[in-house]
């Protein structure tokens, strides 16, 4: 496991554990490169040992889901689980997704978490629910995504502090 999903994991669940929750309903994640620094691993190992290696590891830790896949396996939750590569809009899609979830009663508690790899890495994690089993630090009241002809892609996300 690299030390960015490491990173990612120990996020997650340290996000958990703060707000009293074993397991969530479903996870949702949000990255704008994914898991750069195991693609590139898996890429130079098909460089160097050629297409017939096995890598099935490789690929898997690969992907943009792999940070939500390995928190479900953790977390032992077997509900919905999605990530969102959106580049900077990828928490707002996130966070819309996990409000939709919520209001529709698919999900009463949610972990949203936001990774990715680069220069300075981003691991964080936040549980939404609709009956908090500690005290909230705040109450996601609405989020926009808005396309915006010549400059693309804008969010808003407005949260009220407790």
């Amino acid at each position: 496991m690299s030390v960015g999903l490491r990173r990612a994991l120990t996020t997650a669940l340290t996000a958990l554990q703060e707000a009293g929750l074993e397991r969530p309903d479903a996870i949702i994640g949000g990255t704008a490169r994914g898991q750069v620094e195991d693609t590139e691993t898996l890429l130079t190992a098909l460089c160097t040992e050629g297409e017939s290696a096995s890598m099935p590891t490789r690929f898997m830790q690969s992907t943009h889901n792999t940070v939500c896949s390995q928190i479900a396996i953790r977390t032992k939750c077997h509900g919905y689980n999605c990530t969102y590569a959106q580049g900077e809009q990828s928490l707002a899609c996130a966070l819309l997704d996990a409000m939709l979830q919520l209001r529709s009663g698919a999900a009463e508690s949610v972990l949203v978490t936001l990774n990715d790899e680069g220069e300075d890495y981003t691991s964080e994690a936040m549980v939404l629910q609709t009956n908090p089993t500690s005290s909230p630090i705040g109450i996601l009241e609405e989020v926009k995504i808005e396309h915006i002809t010549g400059k693309g892609d804008e969010a808003q996300i407005t949260i009220r502090k407790c």
